[in-house]
């Protein structure tokens, strides 16, 4: 069975980082196609590959969207979602499918801090950077297509609660600190007023799906569907299909 393996490209990517992701992608083990979508701009993507497909959302919309449209786009039964300046191990999705659960993700991440690439192990459990069932994603809303970040919380908090999941012993996908990402970036890092808004909308988010009841799905699938404006979601069904034109 075919993964997908997402990488939504921002437009301060560099092309050394974004190439390396998208070999160690390629790689892999395991049946893979990898897609690379600019978020309003050109992924700047040297490498030629046959199960390689590279696009562009003529608009930005910020990472969450181009997640959640990959995601309503992807023909594959898996889908992995890969930061454009992450890498994986070639056994990253081969290692998570052998789990046998709808969600999949590495125990723990290998990070790199600074130029001088120092290591340093993270107990965190990164299950949005794993390999997880695209039709599981798509009855729980997968990602709020409105937001502009923090989404990857509110997407593991939904799965934990409402499906199987299961952890690799060893970290398979691994992480750069860049100063310009979403992360860490002074406009959207954590405390920044734009981060702290979708923290406190997460937060009130999450407590109403805790009072529909995490075994009602379609409830909760149609909460979170009505927290997308009617513009976004017009917007959104037209990246889902360019996805689809794009992967068949």
């Amino acid at each position: 069975m075919t993964t997908l393996i997402a990488i939504p490209v921002g437009p301060n990517i560099t092309a050394d980082l974004l190439d390396r992701a998208i070999v160690h992608a390629l790689a892999q083990t395991a049946e893979v196609v990898v897609l690379a979508v600019g978020d309003g701009c050109k992924p700047p993507v040297s490498i030629r590959h046959d199960r390689l497909v590279v696009g562009q959302f003529a608009e930005h919309h910020w990472a969450p969207f181009v997640q959640q449209a990959m995601i309503l786009g992807n023909p594959f039964p898996w889908y992995a979602p890969h930061g454009a300046d992450d890498w994986i191990e070639p056994n990253h999705v081969a290692s998570l499918l052998a789990l046998r659960s709808p969600v999949n993700g590495s125990g723990s991440i290998l990070y790199h801090e600074g130029r001088k690439v120092t290591m340093m192990r993270s107990p965190r459990t990164y299950i949005e950077f794993g390999v997880l069932d695209t039709a599981l994603l798509r009855s729980i809303g997968g990602y709020n297509a409105a937001e502009p970040c923090g989404q990857d919380s509110v997407l593991i908090s939904v799965l934990v609660r409402t499906s199987r999941f299961a952890l690799s012993r060893r970290p398979t996908y691994h992480k750069q600190h860049r100063g310009d990402s979403l992360t860490h970036h002074p406009e959207t890092r954590g405390g920044s007023p734009l981060r702290t808004g979708v923290r406190l909308r997460n937060r009130a988010a999450l407590g109403e799906m805790e009072r529909i009841g995490w075994r009602n799905r379609e409830a909760i699938l149609a909460y979170r569907a009505g927290l997308v404006p009617q513009k976004v979601q017009e917007e959104l069904t037209e990246a889902a299909l360019l996805v689809e034109n794009w992967l068949h």
